[in-house]
């Protein structure tokens, strides 16, 4: 199973049926400098995971080798770091892209985009994967992703792309099955034909999850256990590979409230069962590790502009061109559109919380979603829910609303992420008492209407590390 914070109790009670834990090293990743441009580990939950039993293996999320921009030094430098503790047997990545170069600086996309499916991106592909391992000296393989946009008649198909970039790179392959099925329920290849394209000795990874539907697109959502179709289609292709050595299950932690133990045993043992007919076929549909015909159609789109106009696409900012109509029209478009804003509305929400709660009451969800798509076009979206929060200040300070109680309120829980970053006590003076205020917004109420003007103090002082907050937490990109 994948281990996320917040999953502890769920794998804790059901070690008998985990033979390996994937772990996401940077969700325990955080941040403790007011610049954010660095990050450290998490100590204990390291530890705690140096205690789990079983073999460990790394999924590493937010350097993608999929696109132009390779992960800095430092940061290759702390997963390295991070995997020496933790000896995971081989570490993965995504074969997608989440930097855009733009105006001589870098955007973070906060969403893993599909990489462009030509000659070109496989090259490109290549070269990121043979950056990544010379960086961490470790057994890899890449991701097969979701694309929630429209087959391309420039692209090359799906499991073609996948099977040359491997074969090139000498790499191995971590085919996310719920990802190629909800490709297939979405329009792009049907899963058999992904799948007869592999160089099936490759394939030493599964991944499988749960999703749903929302605006007739099937998200992969990690939203719960396996549907029976998924587990179907998992014990086919089971039989066919000779090399698998790990089926993972993923699940997000905010749907642990909805898994029974009933149900976790169900998805467990299904898989299990469905381990030990690894390989039977595999001598029926044996392939060789010939590379395959990677000529696709010409288009007029480098890598790097494919990158810059799906990317600024994605977040919602405007290009010095037209969109192309094959993306303007493209309703998977519109879906990545609406994950990433729910994504940097999250980090906003969570890090801001009394005061997204006092706009929201006082405006309406309705306005109060408004300004907050008025933000997002007018900003790019950050690594981190702190430094979003240092933006979302600046956007309300200019903002000037007149609204009771905000811009202490803002000051406040400003002050308290500042407190957590360096320690330091600090005091937020006010010319009433603020604790009806907050106690009515912590109940998710407006606050009563102050008469009294009373010099206040309210002093914050350090009371936990940093790191137990999301606010500091390495969240580049929305995790799919």
């Amino acid at each position: 199973m994948m281990y996320l914070p917040g999953l502890e109790s769920l794998m804790e009670s059901h070690f008998r049926l985990l033979d390996v834990i994937e772990i996401e090293p940077q969700t325990l990743w955080y941040n403790k400098d007011a610049k954010c441009d660095s990050f450290v580990f998490n100590p204990d939950r390291t530890r705690l995971l140096q205690e789990y039993p079983g073999n460990k293996l790394f999924h590493s999320v937010g350097f993608p080798v999929g696109g132009r921009v390779l992960p800095g030094n430092a940061n290759l430098a702390l997963l390295h770091e991070h995997a020496l503790l933790l000896s995971p047997l081989w570490i993965s990545e995504h074969l997608s892209f989440n930097t855009v170069e733009h105006d001589g600086g870098l955007i973070n996309t906060n969403f893993l985009l599909p990489p462009l499916q030509t000659k070109e991106g496989i090259d490109v592909a290549v070269k990121g994967i043979n950056y990544f391992t010379s960086k961490i000296p470790l057994p890899f393989a890449f991701e097969t992703g979701v694309n929630y946009l429209r087959k391309k008649n420039y692209e090359l198909p799906d499991g073609r792309f996948v099977a040359e970039i491997a074969t090139r790179a000498d790499s191995l392959i971590l085919l996310d099955l719920h990802n190629i099925m909800a490709n297939q329920i979405n329009g792009r290849q049907s899963i058999d034909e992904f799948v007869s394209q592999l160089p099936l000795e490759r394939v030493c990874e599964i991944h499988i999850a749960g999703g749903f539907y929302h605006n007739d697109y099937y998200l992969d959502g990690h939203s719960g256990i396996s549907s029976n179709e998924l587990f179907e289609i998992l014990e086919r292709l089971v039989r066919k590979l000779p090399a698998l050595k790990a089926i993972i299950f993923e699940m997000l932690p905010e749907y642990i409230k909805d898994m029974t133990d009933e149900l976790m045993n169900f998805q467990l043992e299904q898989m299990h069962r469905i381990w030990d007919k690894k390989g039977r076929e595999w001598r029926v549909e044996k392939r060789g590790q010939e590379s395959v015909d990677c000529v696709g159609p010409e288009t007029q789109w480098s890598v790097k502009d494919w990158e810059y106009m799906l990317g600024k696409a994605a977040i919602e900012q405007s290009l010095p061109f037209e969109l192309p109509v094959e993306l303007s029209e493209d309703k998977g478009l519109k879906i990545i559109n609406e994950l990433i804003f729910h994504f940097r509305a999250s980090m906003i929400v969570t890090t801001l919380q009394l005061t997204t709660r006092l706009l929201r009451l006082t405006l309406g969800t309705e306005l109060f979603s408004e300004h907050l798509k008025k933000f997002f076009v007018s900003s790019t979206p950050e690594v981190l829910a702190f430094a979003a929060a240092q933006r979302f200040e600046q956007y309300l300070e200019a903002a000037n609303f007149r609204i009771p109680y905000l811009d202490k309120i803002l000051e406040y829980e400003m002050a308290s992420l500042h407190t957590m970053i360096d320690n330091r006590s600090r005091s937020v003076e006010f010319n009433y008492n603020p604790f009806p205020v907050l106690r009515s917004l912590s109940n998710s109420e407006l606050p009563p209407k102050l008469d009294n003007d009373v010099p206040f103090v309210l002093e914050i002082k350090p009371d936990e590390d940093c790191r137990s907050s999301e606010s500091f937490s390495f969240s580049s990109v929305y995790h799919n």
